[in-house]
């Protein structure tokens, strides 16, 4: 298996150089299954995933071109995940799990957040950028906090979105 070559880059902040977001490879794939796995009361799927199941996805999005899952790296320790993907010209921010809760509290997943905004932005110029947060997600608050506001209202979930004049802050307009 091979990463299409723009999935391949890695990304930095600009307040602390010790922390990476890096394009996931085969060798992460287990983590990420393991804190999906740990974290599955919070999103959609809801079963248990499988080394199998993983592999099978992993084959799959390795295929795709807009599509970007990273690693949150702090002092070379992989310490979370987020992701973010176009689909139907909008921006779909997924996965976002702190999987150490030893580096909680520290703000290194909201500055994860700031980093893949951005980096959307520039990817995608002019798209709405929005996370899907299901009712029972106590992310929905952290969402809020980070500027997001709930934009539609669904049975089991809120679309938020990234209001334009918050995208200022990373530079970008819709």
């Amino acid at each position: 298996m091979r990463l299409i070559k723009s999935k391949e880059f890695s990304l930095t902040s600009q307040e602390n150089d010790k922390f990476i977001l890096r394009s996931i490879s085969q060798q992460d794939i287990e983590l990420l299954r393991v804190w999906k796995n740990d974290h599955r009361g919070s999103f959609f799927f809801k079963e248990t995933i499988t080394s199998e199941m993983q592999n099978t996805w992993f084959q799959s999005y390795t295929q795709t071109n807009d599509d970007f899952m990273m690693i949150v790296q702090q002092d070379n320790e992989k310490i979370g995940c987020i992701g973010f993907r176009l689909i139907k010209n909008t921006v779909d921010i997924y996965n976002v799990i702190l999987g150490r809760k030893e580096f909680s509290k520290n703000g290194y997943m909201a500055n994860a957040l700031k980093i893949v905004c951005s980096e959307a932005m520039r990817r995608y110029p002019n798209k709405p950028i929005v996370a899907s947060v299901l009712k029972t997600n106590p992310a929905l608050q952290w969402y809020v906090r980070r500027g997001f506001v709930i934009n539609a209202e669904f049975e089991e979930h809120y679309v938020v979105i990234l209001p334009e004049a918050q995208l200022k802050q990373f530079g970008g307009k819709i």
